[in-house]
């Protein structure tokens, strides 16, 4: 039976590889992000007559980030995302439709069926796809902050900050732990919109999907997201930059100065980071980074990637709960536990 489950996912990964539904893990994803950063390199180098297939591969691709031991490990991670990972977790998350439709079924039961909209169904459904590439959007700040500010959760979410130099392979750079985490955090957040909408809009409260996807959501994956650890500085200049997140505002998030530190956590938009004082504007001109954890152990080793972030964040609950003064629930989420940089 295990078997034939394990040959049903594996089957089911190599599908979602070549559906642009899967944007992040998907070849079409992966392409889409490889013409971008063409077009991004050959307009830098524009005033040059002729570029040379040699010269533009180095600037795309530049061999210290895939020999460097770095490098190595991001691609370990992205084998480990795509067909260990997933199996391991996909029916541990939360999903956001259950949780929306607990959340419609407890707003009927407190103030009653809602009058029927007056709204075109086209309308609803707009609104419906904003608000949930919106949800996206702050489920993915909620997650990322709670794991820069809550130590025992930081320990799973360094591993990805470890990667001391950044490609598109980094964005596999994820402990299980964390992806576990981001997903029940998706999932209620999503969920919650997603329920409140259903309870005002119980007929037309769908979203325009591609492949299954919010399409929203999915532009911007495509856009911006496969490129957010890319090694180019592109940078959104002025209004743009407190719009959108570009590439150059996740390398800031990644520095290790620590004017840098809890900084732009967004995925693609930085309205969140702007609500919330967490957003950092990169300068147009590329700014010099050092990428990297510092004092992280064996950042480059089975051990120091996936088993000794138990370890250490098993020891910092440890600490914290053994103090009285810290036994009732509601203090682990406190500045007691915030992460000291």
């Amino acid at each position: 039976m295990i078997f034939q489950q394990v040959d049903a996912f594996v089957a089911q990964q190599i599908s979602a590889f070549f559906t642009i539904g899967n944007a992040t893990q998907s070849l079409p994803g992966m392409f889409v992000a490889f013409c971008i950063a063409v077009a991004f390199s050959l307009g830098r180098v524009r005033r040059q007559r002729d570029i040379s297939w040699r010269v533009l591969r180095r600037a795309l691709l530049p061999g210290r980030i895939i020999k460097s031991p770095s490098g190595r490990v991001d691609i370990g991670f992205t084998f480990c995302g795509i067909f260990v990972f997933g199996f391991l977790l996909g029916g541990a998350i939360l999903g956001a439709a259950s949780v929306g439709l607990a959340v419609q079924h407890a707003l009927v039961r407190i103030f009653g069926k809602p009058e029927p909209s007056t709204l075109p169904p086209a309308a609803i459904v707009t609104l419906t796809t904003l608000a949930g590439y919106l949800a996206y959007e702050l489920g993915y700040w909620l997650h990322h902050y709670l794991c820069h500010r809550i130590k025992f959760l930081w320990e799973f979410h360094a591993v990805h900050h470890s990667a001391e130099s950044l490609s598109p392979l980094t964005n596999f750079r994820v402990h299980p732990v964390d992806t576990l985490l981001f997903g029940n955090v998706l999932a209620v957040v999503s969920g919650a919109v997603l329920g409140m909408l259903t309870y005002l809009f119980p007929v037309h409260a769908h979203e325009y999907l591609v492949s299954g996807t919010n399409v929203l959501v999915l532009t911007a994956l495509l856009l911006l997201t496969n490129l957010q650890h890319t090694h180019l500085w592109i940078s959104f200049p002025g209004f743009w930059g407190k719009i959108f997140l570009s590439p150059a505002h996740h390398q800031i998030h990644h520095s290790r100065d620590c004017a840098h530190f809890d900084r732009n956590l967004g995925s693609t938009l930085a309205i969140w980071d702007s609500l919330f004082g967490t957003l950092y504007l990169p300068k147009p001109g590329r700014e010099r980074l050092e990428f990297g954890v510092e004092g992280f152990d064996s950042p480059h080793s089975f051990h120091g990637a996936i088993s000794l972030p138990f370890i250490k964040s098993i020891r910092a609950l440890w600490n914290k709960l053994s103090a009285p003064a810290h036994w009732p629930v509601f203090r682990l989420v406190n500045t007691t536990l915030v992460r000291s940089e």
